[in-house]
Parts: C-alpha cells; sequence; structure tokens
C-alpha cells in the first residue's frame, strides 16, 4: 500500500451514494475511476476516469481495481426488486480483484439531506438511517482513518 492513497475507483458511482461518493472523493483530492453500467448516469459529475462496465464480468471488474489505492462499493439496484446476485456476486469479484491488486483499503455500502453530526463506531450498529452526502463523506475518510482499518463500522446520528 503506498504512503499516501491518491487513486480510488468507486462501483456503483452513478447510483444515488455512489455519486454522493464520487463527489466526496474528488473533494479530497483524489483521482477518481468511477466504474458504472451507463456513463450517462454520472450526469454533471466528472472523475478523472470513468470505465462502463459489469460488476459480474471479473475482466471488468480486475481492470478497474488494477493500479488503485483504494476501492469503494456503493453498489444498488435502484428501486428493481427482483431477485438478482449483482450486489453479493459483483462484491465477491470486486475483492478478489482487490486481494489480486494487492490494493488494502476497502469500504461497502451493505436518503435524505446531509447532517454532519453523525456517530462512528467499531463493531456496532448505530442507526438505520443516514444522508448519501454523510455516507459518502465517511466512506472515503474510512480509507486513511486507521481506527477503522479492518472493523465492521456503524453509522449513524446521537440520539
Amino acid at each position: 500500500m503506498p504512503a499516501v492513497l491518491k487513486k480510488v475507483v468507486i462501483f456503483g458511482a452513478s447510483g444515488n451514494t455512489g455519486l454522493a461518493t464520487v463527489e466526496a472523493a474528488l473533494k479530497k483530492g483524489y483521482e477518481v475511476t468511477a466504474f458504472v453500467r451507463d456513463k450517462a448516469k454520472l450526469g454533471q459529475v466528472t472523475p478523472q476516469n470513468i470505465i462502463q462496465g459489469d460488476v459480474l464480468n471479473k475482466d471488468d471488474v480486475n481492470k478497474a481495481v488494477e493500479n488503485q489505492d483504494g476501492v469503494i462499493i456503493a453498489l444498488g439496484t435502484r428501486n428493481d426488486l427482483s431477485p438478482t446476485t449483482v450486489m453479493s456476486d459483483g462484491t465477491k469479484n470486486i475483492l478478489e480483484a482487490k486481494k489480486g491488486a494487492k490494493c488494502e483499503k476497502s469500504y461497502a455500502v451493505f436518503k435524505e439531506p446531509p447532517r454532519g453530526n453523525y456517530v462512528i463506531k467499531n463493531e456496532a450498529a448505530v442507526g438505520r438511517v443516514i444522508s448519501k452526502y454523510d455516507l459518502a463523506e465517511i466512506l472515503v475518510n474510512c480509507l486513511t482513518t486507521e481506527e477503522h482499518f479492518g472493523h465492521y463500522v456503524g453509522i449513524g446520528y446521537p440520539q
């Protein structure tokens, strides 16, 4: 792992959380690669690199993870509630590619305006609802926050 994290790939970058995460990573000065099914859904968001691909295609995923310092997984199905393995198999492909590329840092997401007063706890669930903007900021910050490395991170707002 490089001493300084510079390059980040965001899977699911064209979804609600993904778009907010791309914006948060760009604000932090990262070189962002957006991995999307449909480039048009990025709208006005302009990451440095865009890869249109399929998370179920291992070659697409391997190419996206290659030479990255960090990976953020924000996969979703939008409002499609039909049976699918896109999120489970896609995440598996991403984690396998990450391991093969020796990319050590990764975080995954398993709607409202930002509040900024969220709580983060290691190994504990905190709440059920969080703003996509706050979540995006947390995902990007966790890439370089050592206290969260290797932990399940619960996120929520103070009660």
